[in-house]
């Protein structure tokens, strides 16, 4: 019900970094800021890549996507082409 209700806040307007910020329990945060950058597919869970791969424009927000640890939400801020990284 939480993260239904801060998906409506950010929907509604309100900044997706300050909720991620007063509502996340993620023992990362200090370090990442509740962001996930580049990352691939195949490194996420199946639920999180599938709603994460989903969005389509910056400002998009998944619904509330649950795993077995956690309930997660995505907002999509850029998207990076795919590109082959050099040896």
């Amino acid at each position: 019900a939480l993260a239904r209700q801060l998906r409506a806040l950010a929907v509604a307007g309100a900044s997706f970094p300050d909720l991620v910020k007063t509502h996340s329990d993620d023992p990362a945060l200090r370090r990442n800021r509740g962001r996930i950058e580049a990352a691939p597919a195949k490194d996420l869970e199946k639920p999180l890549a599938e709603a994460a791969f989903a969005l389509r424009n910056p400002g998009d927000i998944t619904e509330p996507v649950e795993t077995a640890t956690a309930i997660h939400l995505f907002q999509l801020e850029k998207k990076t082409p795919a590109r082959q990284i050099p040896f």
